[in-house]
């Protein structure tokens, strides 16, 4: 049976796949084999987040199809290696200020930062969002 080759392989290098069970088209199972037989698997399942969310044994004969290697299985391995990284928060350290110019003086505190994306309204309907790369004193 093909699905026992890519189960070992799934089992034997932590490699992802996305499981579907019959009648069951809407979602599907990711995460890597921890050990099966004949009968059914034992699968380590993965939030979208990248996040181990427990075990999942499932009968063999309930499974509709198994995707391995795909766009999303590549997707995802990037979102678990990277989940921890992906978690830390960002602490913003800016000083507020109660002057008439305390947009100036946000701005001119995330000028030349590549650690914080600045999101800016104008007009109350145009948004603008990026890096502040330079603040000029007539802007």
């Amino acid at each position: 049976m093909i699905f026992q080759q890519i189960f070992e392989r799934s089992k034997n290098n932590q490699e992802l796949i996305s499981i579907v069970r019959y009648r069951d088209d809407n979602t599907f199972w990711c995460g890597y084999i921890l050990d099966y037989n004949d009968l059914i698997i034992k699968l380590q399942h993965f939030t979208k987040y990248g996040k181990k969310d427990g075990i999942i044994v499932a009968k063999l004969s309930d499974i509709e199809r198994v995707d391995f290697n795909d766009d999303y299985t590549k997707a995802m391995q990037v979102v678990i290696d990277y989940s921890l990284e992906l978690e830390k928060e960002n602490n913003s350290e800016l000083d507020l200020s109660d002057d008439d110019h305390w947009d100036f003086t946000i701005l001119k505190q995330l000028e030349g930062s590549k650690n914080e994306i600045c999101s800016i309204e104008i007009n109350g309907s145009t948004y603008y969002t990026g890096y502040v790369l330079e603040v000029s004193e007539n802007w």
